[in-house]
């Protein structure tokens, strides 16, 4: 069934009132994400994922996916996967080495150097605050490019390396353009994408 965006608050009331069965076919994520229970997520008519929509927000199965789903878009970031016996880690192009939690070392086994692309959305790209780190949480000093007001939140634009990269932070952010700042990344949300066959690791 094609439903018309405007008909999306009966839709609601049918789904959720009503406890209809309801196909609902849309090019709008933010209408999917706020009606489906289950998503099947399809490019030129083949399935990419299915699943409930947090499913494909947190654990998309490639680069599509991820791509996709989320608004800003999820940054794609080269690295070079490096496993050794700490907790592996990615390394930029800059030389920056942003470590994963450890608890993922038996993903990347016998990866080693392997040419990745590093997945993180820019909520997850928080400001560091008087120095504070949290659990599997990596700094990273950057020169602030582009500042976008937005209201509820500020987008900062910064490059790593050639990749343009895009942060939604707090919407009190007071910094101007050329000014350096440490950002803190959440690896516990990045994924890592093998840049051929663009599937998450």
């Amino acid at each position: 069934m094609l439903v018309e965006p405007k008909e999306s608050a009966e839709l609601w009331f049918c789904i959720h009132y009503l406890q209809s069965r309801m196909i609902y076919v849309t090019h709008d994520q933010v209408e999917a994400m706020n009606l489906a229970d289950r998503f099947v997520l399809l490019r030129d008519g083949i399935i990419e994922q299915r699943g409930a929509p947090l499913e494909l927000y947190e654990r998309p199965v490639n680069k599509f996916v991820a791509e996709f789903i989320g608004s800003p878009a999820m940054n794609f970031i080269p690295a070079t996967l490096e496993v050794d016996d700490a907790a592996p880690c990615v390394r930029l192009a800059g030389g920056e080495r942003l470590k994963l939690p450890a608890a993922r070392a038996g993903e990347f086994a016998g990866v080693n150097g392997l040419q990745v692309l590093l997945g993180i959305r820019p909520e997850h790209i928080h400001r560091q605050r008087d120095g504070a780190t949290k659990e599997n949480y990596e700094a990273l000093p950057i020169k602030i490019e582009i500042i976008e007001p937005m209201g509820t939140n500020t987008l900062i634009n910064f490059h790593l390396g050639d990749t343009s990269v895009l942060a939604r932070l707090d919407a009190y952010a007071n910094e101007q353009p050329g000014a350096e700042l440490t950002l803190l990344i959440d690896m516990n949300r990045a994924i890592l994408v093998d840049p051929e066959s663009e599937k998450v690791l």
